[in-house]
């Protein structure tokens, strides 16, 4: 009987470190900067401040992140749980947990950086709905 206990009671504890909750946030940028490119022959002849976006984003794991932005759905992925990137053209950098000093906002640093497209970096916040 104490076999049993012990097995139902470890498998219990491990389930409670893989099992992660989804957290959904807002994300607002704050600043963009970057460069226009609509010119083919002067495709980055000066900087340029581009409108904010509006996005969500879903913490599935500590590694794993859904960001939904003007018709975009994808996830993107970390191996140390605060730099996300989708291996193309996207990354969003997350400030550590130990350094917000509210659980319910995150602040970020994002990129696009496509050849031949709009290149720029944007800086916000993003609160828990």
């Amino acid at each position: 009987m104490k076999k049993i206990f012990v097995i139902i009671f470890l498998i219990f504890f491990n389930c409670n470190n893989v099992i992660a909750s989804e957290d959904v946030f807002y994300c607002v940028d704050e600043r963009v900067t970057g460069y226009m490119s609509s010119d083919i022959e002067k495709p980055f002849e000066k900087p340029v401040i581009f409108k904010g976006e509006k996005f969500k984003v879903n913490f599935i794991t500590n590694n794993k992140i859904k960001m939904i932005e003007n018709g975009y759905d994808g996830e993107l992925v970390s191996k140390n749980g605060f730099f996300f990137t989708n291996n193309f053209d996207t990354t969003v950098v997350f400030q550590p947990l130990k350094w917000e000093k509210n659980k319910n906002t995150r602040h970020y640093v994002r990129s696009h950086t496509l050849p031949g497209d709009s290149l720029y970096v944007a800086q916000g916040k993003c609160d828990k709905f």
